[in-house]
C-alpha cells in the first residue's frame, strides 16, 4: 500500500510521522525532566517547611521537649491530639505536618476516612534512621501507600534522648497541579507547533505538487507528440526547475530534429521523384537507341545482302537463332518451375478439398446429433408432462382415499396413512417433474444455439467448399495453360533447332563472305548487350526511386503526427 502511495504522500507521512515521534519523545523527556525537578522542588519543599514547623514550636512554646505522663510537650504545652497546632502549622507551608511521639503519631493535618491519621505507627528504613541514629531525612518516602517527598527531624528531651520525631511533606495534589500545568503547556505548545509545521508543510507539498503537475502535463503532452507545451518551472534553480530546463532542451533539440526530418523528407520525395522522372526518360531513350541500332543492323544486313549475296542475313540469322535458343531454353526452365508449383497447388487443393469434405461431414453429423437431441428432449419433456399429469392425478386419488377413509373413522386410518404417503410421493413426483421440465427446457434452448451455430458452420463450410472448388479450377486452368505454353516451346524450340541446321548449312556455302558479317553482328550484338543492360539499371533505378519516394511519404506522416 505504502509503495502505491505518491511521493509527495509518502514525503508528507514520513515528516508527520518524524514530527510526531520527535514530539513524543520531546514530551517523554520532559515529562521525566519536570517531574525530577517537581519532586526536588518538592524535597527542597519539605526541607523548608520542616525547618518552619519546628522554628515555630520552639518560638511559640519555651521549653524543651519532654514526655509527661506518656505523652509529648513542648515545655508546657501538651502535644498529643492538638489537631489546631497541626492544622496552623499546614496552614503555613501547605503540606503534610506530623508529631511523633515515638513511633506513634501524637496530631497531625492528615484525615483519612473523616478520621485524624493517628493510629498508625511509622516504620521502615527512615523510621530508623530517624529514631534510632538521631539524623534528619530528606527524600522520598512511603506514606500510607503514595510515595511523597518528605522531610524528618527527630526532636530532642533536655538530657539527649529522642523522643519523638517531626514530619513535614509537600501536598500530592500540589506536585500534581504543577506536573499537569506544565504538560498541559508543554501539550499545547508542541500542538501549536505541529499545526504550524503542518501547514507549512501542506502548504510547500501544495506548490511542489503543482509544479511536478505542470511538468507532468508537459510530459504527457510530449507523449502524445505535442511538443508546444512550455514548463514555466525553467527558471528556477531547484531539482524541478532544472528537470523542465532539461525537458525544455530536450524538446528543443527534438523539435530541431523533426523539422530537419521534415524538410529533408519533403526534399527526398521531390528528389525521388526527378530521379523517377530521370530514369523514365533514359529507359525511353534506351529504348529510342535499342530501336536505332535495330535499324542499323538492319542496314547492315542489308548492305552485307547485296554486297556478299547473303552473308550477313545469314549472320544475323544465326544471332537471332542463338537468342531465340537461349529465351526457349530459359522459358523452358521457368516453364517446369510453373509445373512444379502447379503440382503443389493442386496437391494443396486436393488435400484441402479432402478435409473440406470431411468437415462437412462431421457438421452434418453433429446437425444430425443436435436434432436427435431436439427430438430425444422434447420426448422427455412429454414424458415429465405425463408424470406431472399422472402426480397430480394420483394426489387428487390420495386426497380422496384421505377422505374415505377419514369417513370410515378407526378403521380407515392404516388407509389413511398409506393415502398420505402416496399424496407426498406425488407432490415429490410433481416437483421432480417440474425440476425436469425446467432442465429439459433449458437444454433445448442450449441445442437450439447449438443448432443455429452448426447452421451457420454448415454455411461457412459451404463457402469454403465452393472457395476451393473455384480455386481447384483456377489451378487446373493454370495448369492447362501451362502445357499449352510448354507445347509451343517444344515446337519453337524445335523449330529454331531445324532453322539452326539450315544456318549452317548456308554458312557452309557462304563461308569465303561470313568474315565481315560476323563482325559487323557481333558489334552490334556488344551494343543490343549494353543497351539491354543500360535499360534494365533504368528499371531498378526506377523501382529503387519509387520505393525511396515511398519511404519519403511514410517519414512525412510520421513526423507530420508531432506538434511544435
Amino acid at each position: 500500500m505504502f509503495r502505491n502511495m505518491k511521493i509527495l504522500t509518502k514525503f508528507q507521512l514520513l515528516m508527520f510521522g518524524t514530527v510526531i515521534g520527535l514530539s513524543a519523545i520531546l514530551i517523554a523527556v520532559t515529562f521525566s525532566e519536570v517531574r525530577s525537578g517537581i519532586e526536588s522542588f518538592a524535597a527542597e519543599k519539605a526541607g523548608s517547611d520542616l525547618n518552619l514547623a519546628y522554628h515555630y514550636l520552639d518560638e511559640r512554646f519555651d521549653g524543651q521537649w519532654q514526655i509527661q505522663n506518656g505523652e509529648l510537650y513542648k515545655g508546657d504545652h501538651r502535644i498529643n491530639e492538638d489537631y489546631e497546632l497541626a492544622d496552623e502549622i499546614a496552614d503555613m507551608t501547605g503540606g503534610l505536618v506530623t508529631i511523633f511521639q515515638g513511633r506513634q503519631p501524637v496530631t497531625t493535618n492528615l484525615i483519612i476516612n473523616d478520621e485524624r491519621a493517628v493510629t498508625v505507627e511509622a516504620e521502615g528504613e527512615v523510621t530508623e534512621l530517624v529514631l534510632g541514629e538521631g539524623e534528619m531525612y530528606y527524600g522520598d518516602a512511603d506514606i500510607l501507600g503514595t510515595e511523597l517527598q518528605t522531610a524528618y527531624r527527630p526532636v530532642f528531651s533536655a538530657d539527649g534522648e529522642i523522643v519523638g520525631m517531626l514530619f513535614t511533606a509537600a501536598s500530592q495534589e500540589v506536585i500534581n497541579s504543577i506536573m499537569s500545568e506544565i504538560i498541559t503547556m508543554i501539550i499545547i505548545i508542541l500542538a501549536v507547533i505541529l499545526g504550524l509545521i503542518a501547514v507549512l508543510l501542506i502548504f510547500f507539498t501544495r506548490k511542489i505538487k503543482s509544479r511536478i503537475q505542470m511538468l507532468q502535463d508537459s510530459l504527457h503532452r510530449a507523449g502524445q507528440g505535442d511538443f508546444r507545451a512550455d514548463s514555466r518551472e525553467e527558471t528556477r534553480n531547484d531539482e524541478i526547475g532544472q528537470i523542465s530546463a532539461s525537458f525544455s532542451k530536450m524538446k528543443d533539440n527534438l523539435s530541431g530534429l523533426l523539422q530537419n526530418v521534415t524538410f529533408a523528407s519533403e526534399q527526398l520525395a521531390s528528389s525521388s521523384e526527378e530521379l523517377t522522372a530521370t530514369s523514365d526518360q533514359s529507359a525511353k531513350a534506351a529504348e529510342e537507341v535499342a530501336q536505332t541500332i535495330e535499324d542499323i543492323s538492319k542496314g547492315a544486313s542489308d548492305q552485307a545482302a547485296d554486297t556478299e549475296k547473303g552473308a550477313e542475313e545469314v549472320n544475323d540469322l544465326g544471332a537471332i537463332i542463338e537468342q531465340d535458343q537461349a529465351y526457349v531454353e530459359s522459358l523452358n526452365g521457368i516453364a517446369a518451375e510453373m509445373a512444379a508449383l502447379k503440382d503443389k497447388g493442386m496437391a494443396l487443393a486436393a488435400e484441402l478439398v479432402e478435409k473440406t469434405t470431411a468437415n462437412n461431414n462431421v457438421t452434418e453429423d453433429v446437425h444430425r446429433i443436435i436434432s436427435e437431441t431436439n427430438e430425444n428432449t422434447e420426448k422427455i419433456d412429454s414424458a415429465s408432462g405425463m408424470i406431472k399429469s399422472i402426480s397430480e392425478q394420483t394426489n387428487l386419488l390420495a386426497l380422496n382415499a384421505s377422505i374415505e377413509a377419514a369417513r370410515a373413522g378407526e378403521a380407515g386410518k392404516g388407509f389413511s396413512v398409506v393415502a398420505e404417503e402416496i399424496r407426498k410421493l406425488a407432490e415429490q413426483s410433481n416437483k421432480f417433474s417440474e425440476e425436469i421440465s425446467g432442465i429439459i427446457h433449458t437444454l433445448g434452448e442450449k441445442t437450439d444455439k447449438a443448432a443455429d451455430k452448426m447452421e451457420e458452420s454448415k454455411e461457412m463450410a459451404r463457402i469454403q467448399s465452393e472457395s476451393v472448388s473455384h480455386t481447384t479450377s483456377t489451378f487446373k486452368g493454370v495448369a492447362e495453360a501451362i502445357e499449352r505454353m510448354r507445347a509451343t516451346l517444344k515446337e519453337l524450340s524445335d523449330s529454331g533447332v531445324h532453322l539452326n541446321g539450315k544456318k549452317e548449312e548456308i554458312i557452309r556455302v557462304m563461308e569465303n563472305l561470313s568474315a565481315i558479317s560476323e563482325e559487323n553482328a557481333a558489334s552490334t550484338q556488344e551494343i543490343s548487350a549494353a543497351v539491354e543492360e543500360q535499360t534494365a539499371s533504368m528499371e531498378e533505378i526506377a523501382s529503387s526511386s519509387e520505393t525511396l519516394a515511398k519511404l519519403a511519404e511514410d517519414l512525412q506522416e510520421n513526423a507530420s503526427k508531432f506538434q511544435y
